[in-house]
């Protein structure tokens, strides 16, 4: 049996797989699982998690981080330099969609052992579109996207909670086709 106490969590829950595990971090767990053996549906997405996604794939929602941005001006006048925060309004909407997420493509652990730079500088191309527009009077050196809350907590909420719904319903599943992952990845995109 696996039996799942996560960090934080005030329980844990048992998924009828012949493996043992005693307590550890989130990667660890997800390492015991995907030795178990689950559909394919949920190998894969074990594997996604713990080894990463490639660019321009689908994300689950808990990998999508919205993000303020910030930006390092110059003020020509005084060579004085200041880093300030980004107003959404002074960028349009298109440009908006493209930088407002931090998309965590990389490998669970990458994000949970806090090494994975937790800041993405804008692309260079938008950053010279708007770097006399963002602050009146000020010119932009440097701009970036920096998460809102924590990433590590975001990821680790994010996989608790597609864990602690999917795996009681695995037994439903065999009898009456109950719900996939993908339909519990669908049921939490909150964009």
């Amino acid at each position: 049996m696996v039996d799942f106490n996560f960090p934080g969590s005030s329980g844990g829950f048992t998924h009828g797989c012949r493996c043992y595990q005693a307590p550890q971090g989130l990667a660890e767990q997800l390492h015991e699982l995907f030795r178990c053996p689950f559909s394919a549906e949920m190998r894969h997405w074990l594997e996604k998690e713990l080894y990463g996604y490639q660019k321009g794939e689908h994300l689950p929602w808990y990998r999508v981080i919205p993000c303020r941005q910030r930006g390092l001006f110059l003020h020509p006048a005084t060579n004085r330099q200041q880093t300030r925060p980004i107003r959404d309004s002074a960028l349009n909407q298109r440009t908006l969609a493209e930088i407002k997420y931090l998309y965590a493509h990389q490998a669970l652990d990458q994000y949970l052992s806090h090494h994975f730079p937790h800041v993405e500088p804008w692309p260079e191309e938008i950053r010279l579109e708007y770097q006399e527009e963002l602050i009146p009077g000020y010119i932009c050196l440097n701009a970036w996207k920096e998460p809102i809350g924590s990433i590590e907590s975001t990821l680790q909420e994010g996989i608790e909670r597609m864990l602690k719904e999917y795996l009681p319903s695995m037994s439903r599943e065999m009898d009456d086709c109950g719900q996939s992952l993908k339909v519990i990845h669908h049921r939490h995109w909150q964009i």
